[in-house]
């Protein structure tokens, strides 16, 4: 987020995935496009945050000292965590991305990177739940942690599946507003 912030344009944008994720680009763009005409429609001041994953509308912080996702009330107080997407793969515009960043740089930072950074982070800067956005159906898959193996075969079931679709389209990164 730090070297998107201070060397791409304000105008591009910024997608976030984990290496265990299977993302379809086309798709990704169709959903880019489909919210870059939503910002006039809903009156949006910023391009949304989409997640392409899954949308998460609630959830707690988990208090159980033994889980790897613990989450102190000191490092935390609110008994449930913001609307914000979980894990996988999200995208927004630079723009938001370097709010995102000033923000994190005053901000108690916690071990849950997809609450803290679109859920904490994302009311931090004054970014409403509704600009937290599901992506389009399919564009990605969780293969449960990366695997060779899995992600060879997982690729061989699917590469024919995206057939001959241009997967990018350089006039796509600089139509962000």
């Amino acid at each position: 987020m730090q070297w998107t912030s201070d060397k791409l344009p304000r105008q591009y944008f910024y997608s976030s995935g984990d290496d265990d994720m299977m993302i379809d680009l086309v798709k990704v763009k169709e959903a880019i496009d489909q919210n870059i005409a939503k910002i006039s429609d809903e009156k949006w001041p910023e391009f949304p945050i989409i997640c392409t994953y899954e949308t998460r509308e609630s959830g707690h912080p988990i208090r159980d000292k033994q889980h790897k996702n613990f989450i102190s009330v000191q490092d935390y107080s609110e008994p449930n965590w913001p609307k914000f997407c979980l894990g996988g793969f999200y995208t927004t515009s630079v723009r938001v991305i370097r709010q995102l960043w000033e923000a994190s740089l005053t901000s108690k930072r916690i071990n849950t990177d997809d609450v803290f950074i679109t859920g904490i982070l994302r009311q931090k800067i004054g970014m409403p739940d509704e600009m937290v956005v599901p992506g389009i159906s399919e564009t990605c898959q969780h293969l449960g942690g990366f695997f060779e193996n899995k992600f060879k075969t997982m690729w061989a079931e699917v590469f024919n599946l995206f057939g001959e679709r241009a997967t990018c389209d350089l006039r796509m990164i600089a139509r962000a507003t």
